[in-house]
């Protein structure tokens, strides 16, 4: 989904093969997005012009390394080494913007360990375990609160709370994450639920 996508892509690769014995992955250290500019729109030009709200992506002919099954071939050293200096550092700190959430609120061992195999393949998820440990905001939150927001913004909280526990689903991380960051709610005039792109505290 659109709303899915990591805001801060650094990286895309294009993947060529049919399995992992013969597949090579052409990656290039640019942002494919295109930004939205305001007083600007993007529209394909057919038989009628259609407006596109969604991301658009441009992708570019250069890449600056190729990875084989067994072998690599470096074509921009630099970039080549910020990819994996990033790697390493999420890899070190994942458990650290997990404690972010269960130093407050318990979760289950198996939810964290699933937390963690998936923050570990996915830069949308770390990122916003990170974001949740810098707030620290969870330290003034009790899982019955937890459990009330869930059932305000339409989320089921028997599935969210499991024996006073989180429980997280991988396979809908973004709305148990966007749950904990504070990233939903409700409109007042339609009843129906938002996501929020950006915070901003009003005193």
């Amino acid at each position: 989904m659109p709303s899915e996508l990591d805001l801060a892509v650094k990286f895309y690769g294009v993947s060529l093969g049919n399995d992992a014995t013969d597949r090579i992955l052409f990656v290039s250290r640019t942002n494919p997005q295109l930004p939205h500019k305001a007083g600007k729109f993007f529209a394909f030009a057919r038989e009628q012009i259609t407006r596109i709200e969604g991301p658009i992506f441009a992708f570019s002919p250069d890449f600056d390394f190729l990875i084989g099954p067994t072998w690599a071939v470096i074509l921009d050293q630099k970039s080549f080494e910020i990819l994996f200096r990033q790697i390493n550092h999420v890899e070190k700190r994942i458990s650290t913007w997990i404690r972010g959430i269960t130093d407050h609120i318990p979760m289950s061992d198996s939810s964290i360990n699933g937390l963690k195999q998936v923050a570990l393949q996915d830069s949308r998820t770390w990122r916003r375990l990170q974001d949740i440990e810098r707030r620290g905001h969870l330290a003034h939150v009790k899982l019955r609160q937890v459990a009330e927001y869930a059932n305000e913004v339409g989320l089921d909280p028997d599935e969210v709370v499991v024996n006073g526990k989180l429980v997280f689903d991988p396979a809908k991380r973004f709305g148990f994450l966007h749950l904990l960051d504070e990233d939903l709610y409700k409109g007042h005039l339609t009843g129906e639920v938002f996501e929020s792109q950006r915070k901003s505290a009003v005193n």
